[in-house]
Parts: structure tokens; sequence; C-alpha cells
């Protein structure tokens, strides 16, 4: 699957529900493909990365770290 494909993917998903996930192997391009999305995407966009200690700190409080 191309890049281009990979974030009409991630748009497909966005359609459908709020919170889209990106999974796949370390250095798999994951946080690149993100990155890339969001400078794109014309709506609300965050980002939470599973190894940087602020992501996970948001998540003691869920319900600010989703607030748009």
């Amino acid at each position: 699957m191309g890049h281009i494909d990979k974030l009409n993917h991630i748009i497909d998903g966005l359609d459908e529900t709020l919170i889209v996930s990106i999974t796949g192997l370390r250095q798999s391009g994951k946080t690149s493909l993100a990155q890339k999305f969001a400078t794109q995407y014309q709506g609300s966009c965050k980002h939470f990365g599973s190894e940087d200690p602020r992501s996970l700190a948001r998540f003691t409080e869920p319900k600010i770290a989703f607030e748009v």
C-alpha cells in the first residue's frame, strides 16, 4: 500500500468514526504517516505517540485529551 493509499485509508476511517489508530511494527513509518496526514487534513487532528511520555500523561485525563 503506497503512502497516498494509506492517507486515503485514514480519511475513509474518519468518515466512519472520530478516532483512527495507526498501528504497525516499530520503525515502520507510523509517526511519519501521522505527521503527513496532520499537515494535509483540514479538520481537527490530535496525535498521541505511545512512546512519548507527554502523550501517555494526557491519558490520565482522557476527557481533556480528546477535547477538540
